[in-house]
């Protein structure tokens, strides 16, 4: 089997968009949250509360390089991978991550890239396209009896919670 490889270059920043959510001026609809997150790490209760019965992993999907959805399970049949409950992005793609040193002392830099098995697009970080949440949304809905509030942060002070339309 022949590989070809995708080069994705090493970017910090990650762009979130929050198009189609309307913002909320109260932000204490929120409080609960700090209270029942255990610390810094790999662990789901790290970045999720605790104290519900049962969590729900979301794989946002990879793109297909013009645009469309990808499902990972898709990615693995691509990339010869078997889709399994704990996969994670760079193994199920192929991806691989390269450093190198450039230029002279005093302006040394390390410059870096990746090159990856799957030659569509990765999933995207902190983005759900809209109609993806509602959707997203609508399927937990059946397994709550309360209001579903998505909350969004860029990092940046003053961002809130928001909610998705016609869901909440």
């Amino acid at each position: 089997m022949e590989l070809s490889a995708h080069v994705v270059p090493l970017t910090q920043d990650v762009p979130v968009s929050f198009e189609g959510l309307e913002p909320v001026a109260d932000v204490s609809v929120a409080d609960w949250i700090a209270p029942r997150l255990r610390g810094f790490g790999g662990r789901v209760h790290y970045v999720v509360p605790d104290g519900f019965a049962a969590y729900a992993r979301v794989l946002h999907p990879a793109g297909d390089g013009g645009g469309e959805p990808v499902p990972w399970a898709e990615v693995c049949r691509a990339t010869g991978r078997t889709a399994h409950a704990l996969m994670q992005w760079n193994s199920i793609a192929g991806v691989v991550r390269h450093t190198e040193k450039r230029g002279r002392w005093p302006r040394r830099y390390e410059f870096g890239w990746e090159t990856s098995e799957w030659t569509g697009t990765p999933p995207e970080q902190g983005n759900v396209r809209p109609d993806l949440l509602v959707e997203l949304l609508d399927v937990l809905a059946v397994f709550t009896r309360t209001t579903a509030t998505a909350s969004t942060h860029s990092g940046r002070a003053g961002d809130g919670c928001t909610r998705a339309p016609g869901v909440c």
